[in-house]
């Protein structure tokens, strides 16, 4: 035993001084040319190596170099691909005789690389593969090349550490004139060993232009198993704050914490107890994502009231007066969104929201399932509640082969339309509580062309409610008034026709809402009628007619029972913002009016005739009994 001890303490003996004369009596620059010819052949790429290459022996070898570069190829702004200032490592020599990998602490300072994409469309990158690569070799088809899962001879991989500084990525788009720099200010990892959890730190400043900048701060424990097959983040804390013109409120400021894990295997990675914070807007719960031909995405999330008004910035103003003319539509209003992403994604999951307030709408109580599978994106179903009511929405969108199909079905309940309709569109028209049954389904995503392609079909009903922007009953008895030569009460009344309840069918083609049936009951009037509402130009053009059936005596006057069954025209026309009634009154009651005195008129005639009939038969029958009245005396 101690003649095995003595050759093993001379073999290591041996060892150290093989070293240690290597060390000593090879100079790495002059091997600068060799390394610099494998990179050309490696990546099509110039590498410079302008700073000396330096052994280190003490606590274990390492060798450490300075100002290396790779060049781009000509045609770009930027003269290096890559640069880094300092550069040095570190490898425990003994642990290798045993199957292990013990490397010292890395020490990377003034790190850049700079990705740039011309304006011709070709990058920086390209033609980086070498033929080596490019080329399958026999071995590759035949099978027999390397695939990754041969047994490893190391058995342990140790790691002194990271340490990065000043590290800078910039991305560069010459043609969109854009361009992002990420500044890893400090990428620190504590000493790592497989199976042991490690410290992780990373601070990195974003900047986009002159439009956005922002600090992001990750801090994790790095854990990966023996196997080496999977990757931890545990309690992991993402913290980002940006600022800039780009954003519409000016900030904002993001919180992530989780656990994350990846399979190196299998591609699949998992986000468990998940709390994300974006200012006030909450989500918690889990997701995963599985990188396959196939992207597989699972999630079950629930949020708080989500309040996105902040986020989408204010409408510009337009002038609205000339509501029937067609504008111009921009550019983005033609613009085809495309979903062939849709076909490379398989995702499930529910989404659920305390509320959500956007464009002056106000929902509570959201959930959401959401399946994309073969091209189609679908919530089946979302429900909310919405003013007082329930909304149902079944929703389909189709990528279909580039044509982007849709189709929808929608059911409301009991929601109350005049607050719905001042905080979504800022108009008065109609109130009540609502009911609408709707199908629809078109071809084009762009916004003018849902406008002109939607095709749907539905019904309404909405009860106790009323007309705003007219009075017709007071319009009634003015016209009553005026003809009769008299001046109708001041009415001080909300101008406004209260019914109790107001129905409809209708169809929606090319931008064209057609109410097919339009019937309104209330203790006083009928209506009835149909008409269009054009969403392009926002143009109304109703025709209906009004019918009297109860008694429109004004407070303290007399009855107008006259009036029952009266019909008068109503014509509604203007814009959803400006319509304009029409109401026929004058016209209708003067045709009544002269009906009434025609009848009067033969009914007077009647009786005089009748009355002369009678007096006429009186007398003659008195003289002729009188002439001959002696003949039967």
């Amino acid at each position: 035993m101690k003649t095995l001890f003595k050759v093993l303490a001379a073999i290591a003996l041996l060892f150290t001084l093989a070293i240690v004369a290597v060390v000593t009596i090879v100079d790495p620059n002059e091997y600068k040319p060799q390394i610099q010819a494998q990179v050309k052949k490696a990546i099509n790429r110039d590498l410079l190596l302008n700073g000396d290459i330096s052994w280190s022996l003490f606590p274990s070898i390492g060798v450490a170099t300075s100002e290396v570069y790779i060049r781009n190829v000509d045609g770009f702004n930027r003269e290096n691909l890559l640069e880094v200032k300092q550069l040095s490592v570190a490898l425990e020599l003994m642990p290798l005789f045993s199957g292990e990998v013990s490397i010292g602490k890395i020490t990377l300072d003034g790190f850049r690389f700079n990705m740039i994409k011309a304006a011709n469309g070709l990058s920086n990158l390209d033609g980086m593969t070498s033929q080596k690569d490019s080329v399958a070799t026999a071995d590759d088809q035949n099978g027999t090349a390397d695939d990754g899962e041969q047994s490893s001879t190391v058995k342990e991989f140790k790691l002194g550490g990271v340490d990065i500084t000043n590290a800078v990525i910039e991305t560069q788009d010459l043609g969109a004139k854009t361009q992002t720099l990420a500044t890893i200010k400090q990428l620190t990892l504590g000493n790592f060993a497989l199976g042991q959890p490690t410290d992780l730190l990373m601070i990195i400043e974003l900047a986009q232009g002159q439009d956005l900048a922002g600090n992001v701060t990750i801090e994790s424990k790095l854990l990966v198993d023996q196997a080496m097959s999977e990757l931890k983040l545990n309690n992991m804390q993402l913290k980002a704050d940006f600022t800039g013109n780009a954003l519409p409120n000016k900030a904002v400021s993001a919180v992530i914490n989780s656990n994350v894990s990846y399979n190196l295997k299998s591609g699949l990675a998992k986000l468990s107890q998940l709390e994300f914070k974006l200012d006030n807007l909450e989500l918690k719960g889990w997701a995963s994502v599985e990188a396959k031909t196939i992207t597989k995405v699972r999630f079950d999330l629930a949020g708080n009231v989500w309040d996105l008004e902040s986020y989408l910035g204010k409408p510009v103003s337009g002038d609205k007066s000339a509501g029937n003319k067609e504008t111009t539509p921009s550019p983005a209003a033609n613009t085809e969104p495309d979903l062939s992403a849709l076909l490379g994604l398989d995702v499930k999951g529910t989404l659920t929201l305390a509320g959500l307030k956007a464009s002056g709408l106000t929902l509570n109580e959201i959930s959401s399932k959401v399946v994309v599978l073969n091209g189609k994106a679908q919530l089946a179903p979302l429900t909310a509640k919405l003013y007082q009511g329930n909304i149902k929405v079944n929703a389909v969108v189709d990528h279909a082969k580039g044509r982007n199909k849709y189709q929808v079905s929608k059911k409301i309940t009991g929601i109350q339309i005049l607050p719905l309709m001042k905080d979504l569109a800022k108009v008065e028209i109609v109130s009540g509580v609502t009911a609408l049954n709707v199908t629809a389904k078109g071809t084009g995503l762009s916004p003018n062309k849902i406008k002109t392609g939607l095709i749907a079909n539905g019904d309404f009903k909405i009860s106790d409610g009323a007309l705003y922007g007219i009075n017709i009953a007071q319009k009634i008895r003015e016209a009553k008034a005026k003809l009769s030569g008299k001046t109708a009460a001041a009415d001080t009344q909300e101008q406004k026709t209260d019914f109790s309840s107001l129905t409809g069918t209708f169809k929606v083609n090319k931008g064209i809402f057609n109410n097919t049936k339009l019937t309104m009951l209330s203790p006083l009037l009928r209506l009835n009628g149909a008409g269009t509402a054009n969403s392009i130009t926002e143009a109304i053009n109703y025709k209906l007619g009004v019918t009297v059936v109860g008694s429109l005596k004004g407070q303290g006057g007399a009855s107008d029972d006259q009036l029952k069954g009266l019909t008068i025209p109503l014509k509604v026309s203007g814009t959803f913002t400006e319509p304009k009634f029409g109401l026929d009154t004058s016209g209708a009651l003067k045709a009544k009016l002269d009906a009434e005195k025609e009848k009067l008129k033969k009914k007077a005639k009647d009786k005089l005739k009748q009355k002369l009939e009678e007096k006429l038969g009186d007398k003659l029958g008195d003289k002729l009994k009188g002439k001959l009245g002696g003949l039967f005396g």
